[in-house]
């Protein structure tokens, strides 16, 4: 008798400890400062999470650095020109960007002013083509991104070695005609994802594309006009974004509304065998998207609220966290209850770091300031809560047997 309560008492325990661990992640914020130009921005994080790249400011002299979170130093990547933008970076710490003479660079955050792709390895920049845009690489040193003028036809997406210096257009369509125009993402397995135009509609239609590089098939995913609004349920026209691909193969991004622009944003997420579905935000978003998953299916992405305030999103398993309330201390940061603030989410590591960019109070004033979010408490992986699961059957088990016995 006393064993079965010992037992019984043991599963409580194990009950218990399984509801405190089901619980949102808990970050410190790492501020990783601004550039002479008054902006920090970090655009990417690597598929571990061991490293951020800073993309800096928009206009002037930007320059770019590489954080590693297990020195915690920020190392400024040699300039290439005038201006160079860090946009990706892998597990060995190779990034990938552009570089430009210019100093311009258009709203839409793609089409950079007369862009060139490069690699930097070791520090050391190195030009992948006359011109073009690169925008993620692997851990095999497999970049992607565009050639061609933003919008015009003559855009296609575009494979970068950066083993061999070498490129390659990815130039196959889908069944009814679907072209990727430029590739936002790429996972450790080549699967290549992307947006471009159908050509069935005179090319006016977005569409999302997924393009396998091992067997050389191409997938339309979604379609601008197909998708409804998280929110509003409302079906959405318009533009449609990628932005990342975990190892699974589930992309994220986002579509829009034609009728109401950046105000009709909704997050998405698509994969082989589960398709197309919303990603959802925390009550009172009304406008989101996603930019970040990682191999355990975490999903952050930022929005905007009815009162027109910033926030960073955190999804995991279907149940969506508010990032500003998951944050331990944001003293100095402007992240929560102003439409004036900027709280922009660029990516997130499987140990959960996610990288991004918000207002930071400087006196009188604020500035966007890069950071880096760092796991100060985790929720277990799905492997944990199996191993509970059965390590409370098999107390159960023991426990009905004992009793029979008795």
């Amino acid at each position: 008798m006393k064993a079965s309560r010992l037992l019984i008492a043991a599963a409580a325990s194990l009950a218990c400890a399984g509801a405190a661990l089901a619980q949102a992640p808990t970050y410190s914020i790492v501020d990783l400062g601004r550039g002479a130009n008054n902006v920090g921005r970090t655009c990417g994080v690597s598929a571990s999470g061991a490293y951020v790249v800073s993309c800096n400011g928009i206009l002037g002299a930007d320059t770019s650095y590489v954080w590693s979170s297990a020195t915690g130093t920020q190392t400024v990547l040699p300039a290439s020109s005038t201006n160079n933008w860090a946009v990706g970076v892998n597990d060995s710490g190779t990034v990938i960007g552009m570089t430009s003479a210019t100093s311009a660079k258009t709203t839409d955050g793609y089409a950079y002013s007369g862009a060139i792709p490069v690699v930097w390895k070791n520090g050391t920049p190195t030009q992948l083509a006359a011109s073009g845009r690169a925008f993620a690489i692997n851990n095999g040193g497999i970049a992607v991104g565009s050639s061609g003028t933003v919008g015009a036809i003559n855009q296609r997406a575009v494979i970068y070695n950066t083993n061999t210096l070498s490129n390659t257009t990815i130039g196959v369509t889908t069944d009814d005609g679907a072209l990727m125009t430029s590739a936002f993402a790429i996972n450790n397995s080549g699967l290549i994802a992307g947006t471009g135009r159908l050509a069935t509609d005179n090319g006016n239609q977005n569409v999302a594309l997924v393009y396998d590089s091992t067997t050389g098939s191409i997938t339309q995913i979604a379609a601008a006009s197909m998708f409804p609004n998280s929110v509003t349920g409302v079906i959405q026209t318009g533009g449609i974004s990628v932005t990342d691909v975990n190892s699974s193969g589930v992309v994220v991004g986002s579509i829009g509304s034609d009728t109401k622009g950046d105000l009709a944003l909704s997050p998405y997420m698509w994969s082989a065998a589960g398709g197309l579905s919303s990603v959802p935000m925390p009550a009172g978003f009304t406008t989101g998207t996603a930019t970040g998953i990682n191999d355990q299916g975490w999903i952050v992405g930022y929005g905007r609220m009815s009162d027109g305030s910033s926030h960073g999103f955190l999804d995991i398993a279907g149940t969506s966290y508010l990032l500003d309330s998951l944050i331990a201390s944001t003293t100095g940061w402007i992240v929560t209850g102003s439409a004036s603030s900027s709280f922009t989410i660029t990516g997130i590591g499987n140990d959960g770091t996610i990288s991004g960019y918000a207002s930071y109070t400087e006196g009188a004033s604020s500035r966007l300031h890069g950071f880096a979010l760092q796991v100060t408490a985790a929720v277990p992986e799905p492997s944990s809560y199996a191993l509970m699961a059965a390590g409370l059957l098999a107390v159960g088990s023991i426990a009905r047997r004992r009793k029979n016995a008795a």
